[in-house]
């Protein structure tokens, strides 16, 4: 970097000192206890964190387990990251070749950043309040709940055989996304043979659970051509479930019979459920 840097500033020593330049206006209001969170999103902030992080280091490095090699590399990089910075922040410098070095320093500090910020984040015998005096957002002990799905699966379904259903299941909000919502893990479905769907849950034979959004639903004992409806629901990590679909049916024409080419979406024939 020599030809493009020239002589380090004057008004600042590198390589693990403070530096009282430009950069510092990065730091002004930055965190007594650390509020910036590495990863960082934008150099200033990163500029922040590196300072915070080097600084706290540099008093208690013992209290993490780190290698002095591993926080001499984090005081380099951050030092030269904080030179390019302090360089761009003058008008005379922002060209294309120091933006590039500016750009390079803020890589080579995230590569060598990034490895450490993840070793101490998993390290379980390091407390929580000493990874948020890095700036390093502790691992969350708490999962948040998977939430009660909210919307019921359109059905679309399909004789594959005499005997056979074929089904899939799309979002409400868009009928061309075959994937399970957030948080679900399965799809229930039940089926019932009448000419009528059911006008209570209970009525519906037992449900079957399937981890795809798509499958078959195999009907023992269809002889005669027979109407079949069917309903579904999606059910979450937690084994909650939602609401159920508008049932839907199909006709197989029972053993031996030749398959028709009928398809038939949810929603044709409403639901009647007692109150």
């Amino acid at each position: 970097m020599a030809d493009i840097w020239g002589s380090p500033a004057s008004d600042g020593v590198f390589g693990g000192a403070a530096v009282s330049g430009t950069a510092n206006h990065f730091l002004e209001g930055a965190m007594t206890v650390m509020n910036i969170y590495y990863p960082t999103e934008t150099d200033a902030t990163l500029l922040a964190w590196i300072k915070a992080t080097n600084a706290r280091l540099a008093t208690h490095a013992e209290l993490y387990p780190i290698t002095t090699q591993q926080v001499g590399n984090l005081a380099s990089a951050g030092a030269q990251f904080e030179m390019t910075m302090d360089k761009i922040a003058d008008p005379q410098f922002r060209s294309p070749p120091f933006v590039a070095a500016k750009r390079a320093a803020a890589e080579n500090l995230r590569r060598i950043a990034g490895p450490i910020v993840s070793q101490l984040r998993r390290d379980v015998s390091l407390s929580d309040q000493l990874k948020l005096d890095l700036g390093i957002k502790p691992i969350d002990k708490t999962p948040t709940p998977a939430p009660t799905p909210s919307e019921s699966p359109v059905l679309s379904l399909k004789a594959a055989s005499s005997t056979e259903i074929g089904f899939t299941a799309a979002s409400q909000s868009d009928e061309t996304r075959r994937a399970k919502p957030a948080g679900v893990k399965s799809i229930a479905v039940a089926t019932f043979v009448g000419d009528e769907p059911p006008t209570s849950m209970d009525q519906w034979n037992q449900a079957m659970l399937f981890g795809r959004t798509r499958g078959t639903i195999t009907m023992s004992g269809i002889i005669e051509p027979t109407k079949v409806w069917v309903t579904a629901w999606y059910v979450n990590t937690r084994n909650v479930t939602g609401p159920a679909s508008v049932p839907t049916s199909v006709r197989l024409l029972g053993t031996g019979s030749p398959v028709p080419n009928q398809e038939q979406t949810s929603g044709e024939e409403p639901m009647k459920i007692a109150a």
